[in-house]
């Protein structure tokens, strides 16, 4: 992003890091690419299957293309990009875990159907493990990212990062952060993450618990991640909010030893930083 970018206003800073993260991502994949004319690799013993194919002629995209295509729905879903890699990864939570995730994903057209969200959660009381870390996000984000692949529409943010936009909205020239919440509102599966860090407020609950109502209604798909405890989380949101992540989602928790941890080690063994 340009130093002149600073002094544009917030939310359109914000538009200019996008696009400017998409040009990025552009020159690292189609603009590196030697085996494609701009990401398009021409077969001209390629068949007419469909109609499309009489438009197109001897076309059809290439690795590049499709990469920058993935990764760019990620840049505009802004799923951090440290979760891009999730989609495809093989994690390990333990039977019980790995079965609800798998299943979950397996019958994806079922859960958009209902709008079945999941609450992610720490460690219930009494068990003293860790609760950051532990996998929650990463399991969100692999869900966001079978969502796009499905041509569905998502978003992540977290509690803090919402309630900013829509406090942003209040001001004067706030229309473009109302039209930028109206979307995420919107999108069919969207994850609200490190739900709790915000300071509590009346007006915090009900912006939350009126976002929640509309996307049930509406079936809507909504996963929550939070490293609070049931108990916790509900003294937190209070009943009524609480009352609609029990009947709209399902709940794991995930407890143990860090993920994110293990992939710090992981990477500084892959670049010799440690024997």
């Amino acid at each position: 992003m340009a130093t002149d970018d600073f002094n544009l206003p917030e939310e359109l800073q914000r538009e200019a890091k996008v696009a400017s993260a998409i040009e990025r991502l552009h020159d690292a994949t189609v603009g590196r690419c030697t085996k494609c004319d701009n990401g398009f690799i021409e077969e001209k013993s390629r068949k007419i299957r469909q109609a499309s194919d009489l438009i197109y002629g001897n076309v059809q995209y290439c690795d590049c293309y499709k990469a920058y295509q993935r990764y760019r729905n990620y840049i505009v879903s802004e799923i951090p990009k440290e979760f891009w890699g999730v989609r495809d990864m093989q994690m390990d939570f333990g039977e019980v875990i790995n079965k609800k995730i798998s299943t979950y994903i397996t019958k994806f057209d079922k859960v958009f159907e209902s709008g079945f969200g999941i609450l992610f959660l720490g460690s219930p009381d009494g068990i003293k493990k860790p609760n950051s870390g532990t996998g929650k996000t990463t399991i969100a984000a692999k869900v966001l990212g079978h969502a796009l692949e499905s041509g569905k529409t998502a978003h992540y943010t977290t509690m803090h990062s919402y309630f900013h936009l829509i406090y942003r909205s209040m001001d004067d020239d706030g229309v473009k952060y109302k039209k930028l919440i109206d979307e995420i509102d919107s999108v069919d599966f969207l994850v609200i993450d490190e739900v709790g860090k915000i300071k509590k407020s009346e007006y915090v609950y009900y912006r939350f618990e009126d976002m929640l109502r509309r996307r049930s209604s509406q079936l809507l798909v909504t996963l929550i991640v939070t490293n609070m405890n049931e108990v916790e989380l509900e003294e937190f949101v209070g009943p009524s909010i609480m009352d609609i992540f029990r009947n709209t989602m399902m709940k794991i928790i995930l407890v143990g030893q860090s993920h994110r941890n293990r992939r710090f080690i992981s990477t500084q063994k892959a670049i010799n930083l440690i024997p």
